[in-house]
């Protein structure tokens, strides 16, 4: 659920900040990055059966939730992000020459 809260406020203020420039983007990327690279820790070191979450329903635990959750949105979300701060920077820097 926190994952979930931290990754949809993630992306809020990437969408947010990208109207006004690369910025947020950037902060975006690196918050789901921080927010996978927590999930994949939890996951390898078996932190409170975080790798359960690939067979645990229906009584699942939040943090496997979150941990599911995560993995399975995150990294589209950062794909897409990615390549919307790049089309940005490329028609940049074609708009300017």
């Amino acid at each position: 659920m926190v994952v979930g809260l931290a990754l949809a406020g993630a992306v809020t203020f990437g969408v947010a900040g990208h109207r006004r420039g690369r910025r947020g983007v950037i902060v975006t990327l690196l918050a789901i990055a921080i927010v996978l690279g927590l999930d994949a820790v939890a996951f390898l070191t078996d932190f409170e059966d975080a790798d359960g979450a690939i067979d645990c329903w229906p009584h699942c635990t939040a943090l496997q939730e979150s941990v599911r959750w995560s993995s399975a949105l995150g990294p589209p979300l950062f794909v897409v992000l990615t390549a919307a701060l790049l089309a940005r920077t490329v028609a940049d820097a074609i708009r300017r020459g």
